[in-house]
């Protein structure tokens, strides 16, 4: 139980920001698949030049761009039989968020 609790407060002051690189080394060794996975990518290398990075941007804002296109054309009561049981779509900026039914 208080192996428990020091975890929490940790990871607490880690969301907040606050933990020291001594407290993180101690959350990366814990059994949290979080803190195992950031420790696991310490060890990561990104060998993209800018060039190949830009060109990674670029293909995601298209791929994005294409699944709003086929949303917006088929989240609409027109396209549905009968006119009903389709979700209308809000866009955010980051997500598409179901708000209604038709």
């Amino acid at each position: 139980m208080m192996k428990n609790r020091r975890l929490e407060e940790l990871k607490d002051k880690y969301f907040d920001g606050k933990s020291s690189s001594e407290e993180e080394r101690e959350l990366k060794k814990s059994d949290e698949l979080f803190f195992q996975l950031l420790d696991q990518e310490k060890d990561v290398k990104m060998d993209w030049s800018f060039e190949d990075f830009e060109n990674q941007v670029k293909a995601d804002k298209k791929n994005h761009q294409m699944a709003r296109q086929y949303l917006d054309k088929i989240c609409c009561c027109g396209n549905s039989p009968g006119g009903y049981g389709i979700n209308f779509l809000s866009e955010s900026r980051a997500s598409y968020t179901a708000v209604g039914t038709c």
